[in-house]
């Protein structure tokens, strides 16, 4: 009912969170290809006068809403390979949503900073320098992560090639790891108790004289 109610009335009368609430329902429960048509009319209408949708959306609201779009755009095809077709507005979208997130990284919610990861992942979308910003964010609060998030984090940077790197070393070589913390510089090996060392030790009990 909420579907056809919005369907039925003008775009530009919806708020952006509450068409972020239905497309993202819609995308959840798979029932998008009925409704492809909200979804598009929905984009054209959150990048129209500049974005100024964008920006009154929610942090919540933009990310559900980006993650709804890249299932919107994929297709399923034999063999459950998949394919993304974007549109020029998709793109938009997802420029001025990064520029959003660039801005105020520091107070979206850690989740909602993985979701960002992952529904760029989903679509294709490569933005280097939003992923640098989250990175960042990412690298200082992964203690509050769990493991199959930081996972799927790693996936997506692996597969853009984009480093995860920490703030005040910049870029470094990182290693994964199974538990504990997921991403951690290599460090030295560190030695446990009183220094020792080799002496050299005489082949001999005493100097041998040879006879000549």
């Amino acid at each position: 009912p909420t579907v056809k109610y919005l369907q039925s009335q003008p775009a530009s009368t919806w708020s952006p969170d509450s068409m972020s609430k239905v497309l993202w329902s819609l995308a959840k429960s798979d029932v998008i290809v009925p409704h492809k048509a909200l979804f598009t009319s929905c984009v054209k209408e959150m990048i129209k006068d500049k974005g100024v949708k964008v920006k009154k959306i929610s942090h919540e609201g933009l990310v559900d809403l980006l993650w709804a779009i890249a299932r919107a755009r994929q297709h399923k095809h034999e063999g459950d390979h998949r394919t993304v077709h974007m549109t020029a507005e998709d793109e938009e979208l997802y420029s001025m949503a990064s520029k959003r997130f660039q801005e105020d990284v520091d107070q979206i919610p850690m989740d909602k900073v993985c979701e960002i990861v992952y529904a760029h992942g989903d679509i294709g979308i490569r933005d280097e320098p939003l992923f640098n910003k989250l990175a960042l964010r990412i690298v200082a609060k992964q203690k509050e992560l769990r493991e199959d998030q930081m996972a799927k984090v790693i996936r997506v940077y692996c597969r853009f090639m984009i480093p995860l790197k920490e703030p005040s070393q910049g870029f470094r070589t990182m290693a994964v790891v199974q538990k504990g913390d997921f991403i951690r510089p290599s460090e030295k090996p560190r030695h446990s108790g009183p220094r020792t060392y080799d002496h050299p030790v005489a082949l001999y009990e005493k100097t041998q004289v040879h006879a000549r």
